[in-house]
């Protein structure tokens, strides 16, 4: 009789040495295989799974359940079609199918009727093997099961890969077996991930259930076991809410229910309790298998133990906790510092300047001109400790705003350019003719970032010349790049301290604090802000002949139909706000006096309240048309008094806030209690007058 032929792949060359190459043919059996066809087996209820391998004559049995035979020849297989394929070959009725009606399997005493098989993928791509389940009846699987086999598929090439690195490390050297077990933990992991996102997570590696409809376990793997305590005897017909798990609890085990009748996976985190008593933690997911009608008739239970994960989970919260202690202690401290700084600071330069609006000789003005340069460089250096304080917290936001960047580059420029002439230093200000006018950005870091970078270098240049230039460097439809650059003729910085003139407390040389002065915080600062409005900044300096410091800023532009003018305020007179009353609520003596002098001197009237009672009961007695207001004060503080005020007396009586706070979130808050403007100390008089007119007006 003619042999018949079998069908051959076109890679067959290819394919025959991808699979000697792996030296698994005629090989012992291992567990790890033969675990895979019984489960197979049990999934699909059929009497014959087999993991195989197809070679030039033969197809060999790596792995068999219901099969005495170790091999077949390959021409009366039907395995020798699904290689030929690159997905899942499914034969309902062997019987009716037009490739297998004829083969012997069917028509002879093995009489095989249903089949199905997945190509065992190299990992070159080549078929070199098949997983299948046969049955003498005739049968369909559903779309979860056809998943299902692919995983298996899946994971026994994972196996088959983990086998071959496992005897090519063998061969090499004993001292590689660490790597040897991070490579078969990267392939079991690698695992898991593929058979949970099927949903069908069947590893012996987890604990694994099954349960009927009825909740009734039918099956426990020795993971479960091993995890529980429990015989398998001991939990084989227990139904699963009889068990020492979270479903023992009604409101879980109704969700759980719910969830898996409806034909959705249910997955969560259980405390359950071992049989000798342990607490331990599990991570379940629960799959439903449906029948033909989509109807669950069972289920799947796949648990993983994270005790240790739940473990290491707990010490981070309290560790979480102690750090946010920590910052909060910090802000505390940091809130109560600047109160305690700029309160006195408040008095020192009011009084300062209500001192420099008298009659003085002119030594008396070269004095006072001396104390407001302190009390204004004193203050510079707070405003820099608080600055740092909100960007280490992570408390300081960049604002994203419309704003003209000609006008903001030409008023630092008029800002600086008096100091400049004392100096006798030449002050330039160079823009590119094609720089977009109005931008959007942080203009008041940008700002703090010009006047901080510009303001250095006129300090360390004693002659020559300060130059502030823009130049656009790239520009499209919607975004244009610019570089900012502040180069001046003055001392420079020595090479070896370039890397580090931006690190906090630094400068170029200790003498450099004793001549010219400074903390050493104000680069630092920069640097922070420009990184964290994306941009770049950098330096180059020559030692005596001066330095260049740059920083590259992208922004938004703006439609010119959509830019908005910016209107320049005309100072109107204090008569205009006519004859106020005042109530000025502060526990501070010399602030209170320091505020009675300056609205007297606005020609206003003025009642003072030690405490937000006092104030309270004053205003329950006069009619004002303006409360000034401390947020911090004995008895009742500037927060209780103005929700009392708004709250109880229903009064809507225009409230600035005056504090001495000036921390992030403190204006928000100060806004959302309803008050009406804000006023930071220490502040200058005519910031406090227009903040008067701001709220009069409204």
């Amino acid at each position: 009789m003619e042999k018949k032929a079998f069908p051959i792949p076109a890679n067959e060359k290819e394919r025959l040495e991808a699979l000697h190459d792996y030296n698994i043919l005629d090989t012992f059996s291992e567990q790890e295989f033969d675990d895979i066809v019984h489960l197979a087996s049990y999934i699909y209820k059929t009497p014959i799974a087999l993991v195989s391998f197809i070679d030039e004559k033969r197809q060999w049995y790596k792995a068999k359940k219901g099969m005495d035979v170790s091999e077949l020849p390959r021409e009366e297989t039907f395995c020798q079609h699904v290689i030929m394929q690159d997905d899942l070959v499914e034969v309902p009725d062997a019987t009716k199918h037009p490739i297998f009606k004829d083969n012997p399997n069917v028509t002879g005493d093995f009489g095989v009727r249903f089949y199905a098989g997945v190509p065992l993928k190299s990992s070159e791509g080549y078929n070199i093997g098949t997983i299948c389940v046969v049955d003498t009846v005739v049968k369909e699987i559903d779309d979860d099961q056809r998943k299902a086999l692919k995983t298996l598929a899946h994971h026994v090439m994972n196996q088959v890969e983990i086998r071959k690195r496992n005897l090519e490390i063998r061969k090499r050297n004993s001292n590689l077996r660490e790597e040897v077990a991070r490579m078969a933990k990267k392939e079991l992991e690698s695992v898991n991930r593929e058979l949970e996102s099927y949903k069908i997570a069947l590893d012996e590696t987890s604990g694994v259930i099954i349960f009927d409809k009825e909740g009734k376990i039918t099956f426990v793997n020795d993971t479960t076991c091993s995890i529980t305590k429990f015989k398998r005897k001991e939990l084989i017909g227990k139904s699963i809410k009889d068990t020492k798990t979270a479903y023992g609890n009604t409101g879980a085990f109704s969700n759980l229910w719910n969830t898996i009748n409806s034909g959705a996976v249910w997955r969560n985190e259980v405390n359950s309790e071992t049989k000798d008593g342990k607490q331990y933690w599990v991570e379940v997911v629960v799959v439903p298998f449906l029948g033909s009608k989509g109807v669950p008739f069972k289920f799947v239970e796949i648990a993983n133990d994270i005790t240790d994960r739940k473990a290491v989970e707990a010490e981070l919260i309290k560790a979480k906790e102690i750090a946010e202690k920590a910052i909060f202690v910090k802000d505390s401290f940091m809130a109560n510092m600047s109160h305690e700084i700029r309160t006195p600071m408040n008095a020192i330069i009011g009084f300062t300047d209500l001192l420099a609006r008298t009659d003085l000789n002119e030594k008396q003005k070269e004095f006072v001109t001396n104390v407001q340069t302190a009390g204004d460089n004193l203050l510079l250096i707070i405003n820099d400790i608080l600055d740092l304080s909100k960007i280490e917290s992570g408390k300081l936001v960049i604002e994203k705003s419309q704003f003209n960047l000609k006008n903001t580059l030409k008023h630092v420029y008029d800002l600086l350019k008096v100091k400049a002439s004392q100096s006798n230093v030449e002050f330039n200000l160079f823009l590119d003719a094609h720089m977009p006018e109005t931008v959007v950005g942080d203009k008041g870091r940008i700002n703090q970032v010009l006047m901080n970078l510009a303001g250095n270098a006129l300090k360390f240049t004693e002659k020559g010349e300060v130059t502030i230039s823009v130049k656009k460097i790239e520009e499209n439809d919607g975004n244009c790049k610019l570089k900012f650059s502040i180069k001046d003729t003055g001392i420079g910085i020595p090479e070896d301290k370039l890397n580090t003139i931006f690190e906090r407390f630094t400068q170029a040389e200790e003498s450099t604090t004793r001549r010219f002065g400074g903390t050493g915080l104000g680069l630092n600062i920069v640097k922070q802000l420009v990184e964290l409005m994306d941009g770049e900044l950098g330096v180059k300096s020559t030692l005596g002949k001066g330095s260049e410091f740059y920083f590259i800023l992208d922004f938004d532009k703006i439609c010119e139909a959509d830019t908005l003018e910016e209107k320049i305020e005309e100072k109107k007179p204090v008569e205009s706000l006519g004859k106020l009353s005042i109530l000025l609520c502060e526990d501070n003596i010399l602030n209170q006096h320091l505020a009675k002098n300056i609205i007297k001197g606005f020609g206003f009237d003025i009642d003072i309240a030690n405490n937000g009672q006092e104030g309270i009961d004053l205003l329950a007695k006069n009619q004002y048309d303006l409360i000034l207001m401390d947020l911090q004060m004995p008895v009742k503080d500037g927060y209780q008094t103005t929700v009392f005020i708004r709250e109880e007396l229903k009064n809507n009586v225009p409230i600035i806030a005056i504090t001495a706070h000036s921390l992030i979130g403190e204006q928000q808050k100060c806004f959302d209690l309803g008050m009406n403007a804000y006023v930071s100390k220490p502040f200058k008089q005519h910031e406090l007058l227009e903040k008067i007119y701001e709220v009069i007006e409204k």
